[in-house]
């Protein structure tokens, strides 16, 4: 889902390149890197969804997410773009931050509702958001709540 945001967000901007292809892979690299983490931080040996298990990441796919992600920023590196650099570290810190605070606060039955979804923003609406970020980044979109967009007509 992610790299798909990040292209029709591009292309919703008018980008005209092929660099958020680029960054689309980016960004499903470090999607693949924090599951891989998530198993090793929760001991699984398997990865739940959709109705199936399957062997989790840290014992079926190989690399550790150390690697996919290391990976990813050397490719996002190499597009030299130091703005998108600085967007990519502050998702991967408040990434990092929430798995921290969920962590902390696991089998915690007083977790608040609002602690929670902190907790969900920082681990998974902070990468998707960085989709459209990126996608505005590539595009040289004009600032959040500017008047500048380009008319659609």
């Amino acid at each position: 889902m992610r790299p798909i945001l990040l292209l029709l967000s591009a292309q919703l901007c008018g980008y005209e390149g092929d660099r958020d292809v680029m960054f689309a892979s980016v960004f499903e690299f470090i999607h693949t890197a924090t599951l891989v983490h998530d198993d090793v931080i929760d001991e699984a040996e398997l990865r739940r969804g959709a109705g199936r298990s399957t062997p989790a990441g840290a014992t079926a796919h190989g690399p550790p997410g150390d690697y996919l992600y290391i990976k990813s920023m050397n490719m996002a590196l190499a597009a030299d773009d130091l703005e998108i650099i600085k967007i990519l570290a502050q998702i991967t810190l408040k990434m990092i931050e929430g798995e921290l605070i969920a962590d902390r606060r696991r089998s915690d039955i007083d977790i608040t509702e609002a602690e929670h979804l902190e907790i969900i923003r920082r681990k998974t609406a902070c990468l998707f958001s960085g989709c459209g970020r990126v996608a505005g980044v590539l595009s040289k979109a004009p600032p959040r709540g500017s008047r500048r967009w380009p008319s659609t007509a």
